[in-house]
Parts: C-alpha cells; sequence; structure tokens
C-alpha cells in the first residue's frame, strides 16, 4: 500500500465521525438504490451505465466504511 493510499484510509476513516460525511454517505447509498431501482430499463446501454453507477457507489462506500478495518491489518 502506498503512503497516499494510507493518507487517503486515514482520512476516510476519520470522516466517518463527521455529521456532514455522514449525509453525504447517505446521499451516495440513495444514490446507489436509484440506479439500481432503474436496472428495469430496456436500452441495454443505458442499463449498462445504471448499473456501472451503482457499481461505483457500491465501491466507494465499501472503501469508505472498511478504511479503518484495512488499516488496522496494514499497521499489523
Amino acid at each position: 500500500m502506498t503512503s497516499d493510499e494510507t493518507r487517503a484510509l486515514q482520512a476516510m476513516a476519520s470522516l466517518q465521525g463527521d455529521p456532514n460525511f455522514k449525509t453525504f454517505m447517505g446521499w451516495l447509498e440513495a444514490r446507489r438504490e436509484k440506479a439500481r431501482a432503474n436496472e428495469q430499463v430496456r436500452d441495454d446501454v443505458l442499463l449498462r451505465w445504471q448499473q456501472g453507477r451503482a457499481q461505483e457507489c457500491n465501491d466507494i462506500i465499501e472503501v469508505v466504511t472498511t478504511a479503518r478495518d484495512v488499516l488496522m491489518k496494514v499497521r499489523k
């Protein structure tokens, strides 16, 4: 893990307790759910865009919510 990645994880871990960041995470989760709900479209291109959007939201949410655990593993 690079020092930039470590610093980014530390920043994400420290932000988890911030009420404003919790608001952002709630918004991001709502965007993910909206993208998932739109996966019923019949247009293949639009469907792929919606799936990609939902996956990106998932990836960001996962990185943020697991930042502390990843840092603890790296420090061992």
